[in-house]
């Protein structure tokens, strides 16, 4: 470790992230807003701490449907 620290010096970020391994694609503004009224609601909620998804989205749509 102390090598790896003198050739690249100290991470100024670390941190633990589980990506998912299946994703799914939101292609339709419908099934997106209805998507993201669950994920805010979820959020919304006292006793969740972290809300975790597995979609991709494209950024034109996302545009469209945060507005």
């Amino acid at each position: 470790m102390v090598y790896l620290e003198e050739k690249y010096s100290f991470p100024k970020l670390s941190a633990i992230e589980w990506r998912p391994i299946n994703t799914i694609d939101v292609n339709d503004e419908e099934n997106a807003k209805k998507l993201f009224t669950l994920l805010d609601k979820l959020e919304d909620l006292d006793d969740v701490q972290t809300v975790a998804s597995n979609f991709n989205i494209d950024e034109e749509l996302l545009k469209k449907v945060i507005q």
